[in-house]
């Protein structure tokens, strides 16, 4: 029988390949040192990187102003309903500032049968808060390397011969590469307590068990009783997702003890019933079912939809720690595989962690970007796992490797300049915005206006008095706040001295007109349906006709 053409070409194809790899393996196993450096060099490196980063991570802290929940998480939360002091997202306040930890204790009560129940991560918020910003950005930049070096830890297991600096450099590039929501999870203050201080939590309450993993002899396994049954009980109450993955990879652990025949402790079986314990607690929080009924359904998703979202947010957020893992895992595989060398088990327990916090996000009405924080780190553990038992390493691939993480570095140093710089410029705005509403607070005015526009913001003065209406911007060269006009149609720009925006609404803050850059001594007459006259520095916004202008009090 004749050979079918397309037979042939596949038949050929798979001699290359079986050749390709066939070489590609045996180049591989001659190359067994892989990089010969001294364990000195490689943990003064890791050092210097820590100082680097540190440093870099308290910049953007300092950069970094209050925002959203902050403001809320200064006062005491209480149980009874209060209208006058019923926060922005629903819940109750006192009206009253935290100022002791017994402020706290009480304020965390009141939390958990009102807001939810994550009291571990929201009593150390409000902790922070009491402390001050400043005590907030040294802590919080020491947290950040502290996860580096947990991601680092867990990936390597017990202390090596040598360390791998080159893990480490991967390892802080690929957090602030592929971080969901970086600068939520990481500077801001209620975000990075509840995601960067819980990923630490969790990870270092896990690290036993992965040192354990590795055949760690425990002489006193006694003393780690109590520790590890509190650190795990405070793991597994952090966040919902994140808490399940956790008690799923102790589980996972305790299995591969089983399968690998090595010693179960006691205080792992404790640490295991602590973190049930502490999920539990958060759980059944009455706040919970309070909050869904406060806030409403508008934002939930249908299970259908969650269904089809999640999947497509676990590729998105996690899938290059996946990805890499796989071909780490086969690569591993085809290197190793006469030896057996290779060890996939403990990387597939963190990357089995991630999947089962995202599967559990299906319960969950919302699913924002900032909850996958914790599920990319285990991920990326994972694939740190599998990066740390590569041995080989020959020239040509750690010369692509430098130059690659060379130019990994630059892009990232650019990336991070963009950030300060961006939160410089918000950081100077709230600054700003503080100066004038207390500069309002000393005159006696407390109906205070904040113009946003297209997320741009800047102060704005109504101009209420006939004379203020009447002059303006008149006279003035140079100005960075706005003014208002209610119940006006029509404007002069006689006696300007520059050009200004002219922003014309309706009753309803919609945009009708808008005037660019509208030069001195022109005369705009009255306008069908215009209520509301908004005139701003030139070139400041960028608002089209139809749009919605949000003022903010």
């Amino acid at each position: 029988m004749q050979e079918n053409k397309f037979d042939g070409v596949c038949s050929k194809f798979s001699e290359k390949w079986q050749k390709f790899i066939s070489v590609l393996t045996d180049k591989l196993l001659a190359l067994q040192k892989g990089l010969d450096t001294k364990n000195t060099a490689n943990i003064t490196i890791i050092a210097i990187l820590c100082i680097a980063i540190f440093a870099g991570m308290y910049a953007a802290n300092k950069n970094t102003p209050f925002a959203a929940d902050d403001y809320a998480y200064h006062y005491i939360y209480t149980m009874e309903e209060d209208p006058d002091y019923k926060s922005s997202n629903g819940f109750f306040q006192t009206g009253d500032r935290v100022q002791s930890i017994s402020d706290i204790i009480v304020s965390m009560k009141a939390h958990y049968y009102t807001m939810n129940g994550r009291l571990v991560l929201h009593f150390l918020v409000q902790l922070m808060l009491l402390l001050g910003k400043q005590y907030f950005n040294v802590i919080n930049s020491a947290m950040y390397v502290a996860l580096l070096l947990l991601i680092y830890k867990h990936s390597i297991g017990r202390k090596p011969k040598t360390h791998n600096a080159v893990l480490f450099a991967a390892i802080a590039l690929a957090v602030w590469a592929f971080c969901p929501d970086w600068g939520i999870t990481n500077v801001w203050l209620d975000g990075s307590i509840n995601y960067l201080w819980g990923s630490v939590i969790r990870l270092t309450a896990l690290l036993p068990f992965r040192l354990c993993a590795d055949g760690a002899e425990q002489k006193k396994p006694l003393l780690y009783l109590l520790p590890t049954l509190v650190m795990c009980t405070a793991a597994g109450a952090t966040n919902e997702n994140t808490g399940a993955a956790f008690i799923g990879m102790c589980a996972l652990y305790l299995i591969y003890y089983k399968v690998k025949k090595l010693k179960i402790h006691i205080w792992q079986v404790t640490g295991l019933a602590g973190a049930l314990a502490g999920f539990g607690f958060m759980c059944l929080s009455p706040g919970n079912f309070l909050r869904i009924t406060t806030m409403g359904t508008t934002t939930n998703q249908s299970f259908i939809q969650r269904l089809i979202h999640i999947p497509g947010n676990y590729i998105r957020y996690i899938g290059v720690f996946a990805a890499i893992f796989l071909m780490l895992a086969l690569l591993l595989y085809l290197v190793g595989k006469e030896k057996k060398e290779y060890k996939i088990g403990i990387g597939f327990i963190y990357l089995l962690g991630s999947i089962g916090g995202a599967v559990v996000m299906l319960a969950s009405p919302t699913m924002p970007k900032r909850a996958w924080q914790g599920l990319a780190m285990c991920a990326l553990v994972a694939a740190g796992n599998l990066f740390a038992q590569m041995k080989l390493t020959p020239r040509s691939l750690r010369l692509c490797l430098t130059i690659g993480t060379v130019i990994w570095l630059a892009c990232s140093s650019i990336s991070y300049i963009h950030m300060i710089q961006d939160a410089k410029y918000v950081m100077i705005r709230y600054e700003q915005r503080e100066e004038y509403i207390e500069e309002q607070k000393s005159l006696g005015n407390y109906d205070i206006n904040i113009l946003i526009i297209n997320n741009k913001d800047i102060d704005i003065y109504e101009c209420k008095s006939f004379l203020e209406r009447l002059k303006g911007f008149m006279f003035k060269k140079k100005f960075d706040y706005a003014i208002f006009f209610n119940k006006c149609n029509s404007i002069h720009t006689f006696f300007m001295k520059t050009n200004i925006d002219v922003i014309m609404c309706d009753k309803n803050y919609k945009v009708l007109y808008f005037y660019k850059n509208l030069p001195k001594n022109r005369i705009i007459l009255p306008k069908k349906n215009v209520y509301i006259v908004i005139e701003t520095p030139s070139n400041y916004f960028n608002v089209k006709v139809h749009d919605i202008i949000k003022m903010e009090e």
